[in-house]
């Protein structure tokens, strides 16, 4: 290819690369005329090495430079460990070469014996431009489908799972088209083998090394993640009771002026303002919080919902019956319970009928068998078995559907949804968490 083809496959390269930056690291502070003049610049260099290096025996110079290119971009314009952005560079490079060499394959294979040598240089440009630049969303569709322990909207999530979908994935391809040139009629790809193999011999060593802890650090985010939602749900049910003591407090201050107030009603026949004041304070001393089964998580987060509705139509039925003590982290029963029920009062505040929801938990030998019905009138999709939310804050539905889901997996359990009859069904069986 000319001087000109290499400029734009290093611009091409670079915005696919940038693209996954953005996705793996968070951004500082920078004025974007100084991040445009450092890609230029990098550009400029990348292109006129790989121009003038434009040899088999001259290919460490090409990677040489686009590594400590992108190793500078990483350092002035995100944040993050100097490992990640190490080992970010490292697959990067060796991504965007595999897309490379694979492209130049199929070519070499199947297009120039088809079309012959006219115009093979622009179509092999377009050709590697549109596979470059669709990387970024292929990493998309990685971190929604293929990571549910992690978080996607965190940074240092999605570099765990570009470390741990790609290394194995990346040696893989490596290894095929090592294989692939080496079987070439005319091998001169001596230093480009070299380099994927030091490459490709680098990544695996620190992913090995590494596997182990970013493991265990997801783990921990997804453990994170569930002891935030169960705080949230007892910093909650701690103001409610904070403000019905406060009501309590004020109940019996005004006590006594309460008395004498429908004393004189009385004394002065004003039966009306007598039963009215009783009525008032009668309404005052009434609570939704009476739900109780002795388990407290469950109390909580029953309660605390029952007080959410309190001012509207929908109804929430409860039926608990366990004889045995519950062997559930209470973060894992106010994460399963908290999820379904704000979806079920959010799919309820929806409907223009019935607004009723079912909530059974009960006990089946040593299992916990937990159901939340709940009346429907929207139409719900479903893609892999999981329902696809119409709420504003999708993200954070998906969040809490896989939430549950690794909940039940810890206790080898089970989760079915479905639509029957305008009733949305979930039913959870936790197994031998019953003593």
């Amino acid at each position: 290819m000319g001087y000109w083809n290499f400029l734009i496959a290093n611009i091409v390269q670079c915005c696919a690369l940038q693209g996954m930056f953005v996705r793996l690291f968070e951004a500082k502070p920078a004025k974007k005329g100084n991040i445009f003049l450092s890609y230029l610049l990098m550009f400029i260099i990348m292109d006129t090495v790989r121009y003038l290096s434009n040899s088999a025996n001259n290919g460490i110079y090409i990677y040489t430079s686009n590594a400590i290119g992108l190793f500078i971009i990483l350092i002035l314009f995100f944040r993050g460990s100097i490992l990640a952005k190490i080992m970010t560079t490292i697959v990067g490079l060796v991504v965007v070469g595999c897309v490379e060499l694979l492209v130049f394959i199929i070519f070499d294979a199947f297009i120039v014996p088809i079309i012959g040598l006219k115009y093979i240089d622009q179509l092999f440009l377009i050709t590697l431009s549109l596979t470059l630049l669709s990387i970024p969303k292929i990493f998309d569709y990685c971190f929604d489908t293929s990571i549910p322990l992690l978080q996607k909207d965190t940074v240092n999530s999605r570099r765990q799972a570009i470390y741990i979908i790609s290394v194995p994935l990346i040696s893989c391809v490596i290894m095929f088209l090592m294989v692939r040139m080496i079987a070439l009629p005319v091998y001169e790809l001596v230093w480009d083998t070299i380099i994927m193999c030091v490459l490709m011999l680098v990544i695996n060593v620190v992913y090995f090394v590494n596997y182990e802890r970013l493991i265990k650090v997801a783990n921990t985010q997804a453990e994170v993640a569930i002891a935030n939602e169960q705080v949230k749900y007892y910093f909650n049910l701690y103001e409610l009771l904070q403000k019905e003591h406060k009501e309590v407090l004020k109940l019996k201050h005004n006590f006594t002026y309460d008395l004498l107030s429908i004393q004189n009603a009385i004394e002065h026949a004003d039966y009306e303002k007598a039963l009215g004041e009783i009525k008032e304070k009668l309404e005052i001393t009434h609570t939704s919080n009476s739900f109780i089964c002795n388990v407290p998580i469950i109390d909580a987060i029953i309660n605390y919902k029952l007080y959410e509705v309190r001012d509207t139509d929908i109804i929430i039925n409860v039926q608990v019956s366990m004889h045995d003590s519950l062997a559930v982290e209470n973060s894992h029963i106010a994460n399963i319970l908290g999820n379904l029920l704000d979806n079920a009062i959010y799919a309820c505040k929806n409907n223009v009928g019935e607004k009723l929801i079912e909530v059974s938990i009960r006990q089946l030998q040593n299992n916990l068998y937990v159901s939340i019905i709940n009346s429907n009138e929207q139409e719900i999709k479903f893609k892999k078995g999981v329902p696809i939310s119409s709420k504003r804050d999708g993200a954070q539905y998906g969040i809490g559907i896989k939430t549950i889901q690794n909940i039940v997996d810890i206790y080898n359990g089970m989760l079915d949804i479905e639509v029957q009859n305008n009733k949305f069904i979930v039913d959870i069986v936790l197994f031998n968490c019953m003593t």
